[in-house]
């Protein structure tokens, strides 16, 4: 089965859709969301409807605890920025379903014998992966195949031994201006 997966939209509806159209006109049979569905765009709810409706599987992300209330915003960005509105501007105008199904989403799925994480494997919605805590998180992994969003990053890890991984982010990644190391 040919899967597409796509994460950290944060409430970009029209890029989201047509990243989802693209892939199952590639052939994708299934579309999986590893979360973070709002924050930061200026359409959420169109971004939930999307996931909501096409996506197999949709994780939970930090950004969409943010606007569920489970969390503070002020712990994804400093009260009064771009971001911190963005998480103001879905709680308002979410619906109750909507806010209800974010409220049912897990963090952390396995599906198919992949395991899929917003954050990492040990710690599902906070923790970034990258080269300095890559082997750790695979030594966590239970599953031969992980898959991680949060990052914004695309990588490719592999464990050599112990705590250690071998991999890289790739170059179009690396000129981007991405999440920080650690943090949210």
């Amino acid at each position: 089965m040919l899967v597409a997966v796509l994460g950290d939209a944060h409430a970009h509806a029209d890029a989201l859709e047509a990243v989802m159209d693209a892939a199952q006109a590639a052939g994708a049979q299934e579309l999986w969301s590893l979360g973070d569905m709002v924050g930061g765009g200026p359409d959420p709810g169109r971004v939930v409807a999307l996931t909501r409706g096409r996506c197999a599987m949709a994780l939970l992300g930090n950004h969409d605890y943010g606007a569920t209330g489970s969390v503070d915003p002020a712990r994804l960005a400093e009260p009064g920025s771009a971001g911190y509105r963005s998480i103001e501007l879905a709680r308002t105008t979410l619906g109750d379903e909507a806010v209800d199904w974010l409220r049912s989403r897990k963090p952390a799925a396995r599906r198919d014998g992949v395991q899929c994480w917003h954050g990492s494997p040990r710690n599902a919605v906070w923790e970034f992966v990258g080269q300095s805590n890559a082997g750790a998180c695979l030594a966590a992994q239970r599953a031969p195949l992980g898959l991680v969003g949060h990052t914004h990053v695309a990588g490719a890890w592999q464990a050599t031994g112990g705590s250690r991984a071998r991999g890289s982010t790739s170059s179009l990644a690396s000129r981007s201006t991405s999440a920080p190391a650690s943090g949210c």
